[in-house]
């Protein structure tokens, strides 16, 4: 489940994505995801997806966005 984080006043959470994520079990992440090369192959490896990807990039973000749509 995703939940999108709405202030009514200037919060430096303002746009971030909260994710809930069940914590039984391993959570993968993906950290410079850049396009989700790497995303792809851990995926491809694991047979499980990845739960978090994070780039500092909003070019990136956008490209691993593109490649990897929820």
């Amino acid at each position: 489940m995703v939940t999108k984080h709405n202030s009514t006043h200037n919060s430096v959470l303002d746009g971030v994505t909260q994710l809930n994520l069940a914590m039984n079990a391993g959570v993968i992440v993906d950290l410079f995801a850049g396009g989700g090369g790497t995303s792809t192959s851990i995926e491809s490896a694991l047979g499980l997806p990845v739960d978090v990807a994070i780039n500092h990039s909003p070019d990136a973000i956008s490209m691993h966005e593109a490649n990897h749509p929820r």
